[in-house]
């Protein structure tokens, strides 16, 4: 995984790999969809109600160049970008530990402290995940209309991109 340090700042910058983006929808069992609410001030969709979502980065994994066909096919950094930018604009976390297969559960503060890191970029989201719990990983799988995950409540959950 590259990463840089910004002189002027010391801390991390992730470069997006693509403009590709990717958006998550989680359907409760109720049948109730997740949507977040843009603040009123941001450059694109003010004010708006919208999945969780955005680019795909370095820090999601390596991504096909574009025009190649494999560049879609719902490919791990995609479901990657999908639960990170779940993760860091609601604060749910789709992780387990893929020794014991275990969701990751972390209290709201940790998982507020976290965000907040991230954001700040700071922190990769899965380094974080490291620190943890060291079998900690994205609960890709989890990323199916197949499934559902009544661990989180959650009934369905789509990835869009």
């Amino acid at each position: 995984m590259a990463q840089f340090i910004h002189e002027s700042h010391k801390r991390r910058h992730w470069t997006n790999l693509t403009n590709d983006k990717c958006s998550i929808i989680l359907i409760s069992p109720k049948n109730e969809i997740l949507l977040l609410h843009r603040v009123q001030t941001s450059s694109s969709f003010p004010s708006a109600h919208v999945f969780p979502g955005g680019n795909i980065s370095e820090q999601d994994g390596e991504c096909p160049p574009a025009g190649d066909p494999k560049r879609h096919d719902e490919a791990v950094y995609y479901r990657r970008a999908a639960i990170r930018e779940l993760f860091e604009e609601s604060g749910i976390l789709l992780a387990r530990d893929r020794t014991t297969g275990q969701m990751i559960t972390l209290d709201e503060a940790e998982r507020e402290k976290g965000r907040q890191a991230i954001h700040r970029q700071e922190i990769t989201f899965i380094e974080w995940l490291k620190k943890h719990n060291a079998a900690a990983e994205p609960d890709i799988g989890r990323l199916d209309a197949r499934r559902t995950g009544s661990s989180l409540k959650i009934g369905r959950i789509f990835l869009t991109s």
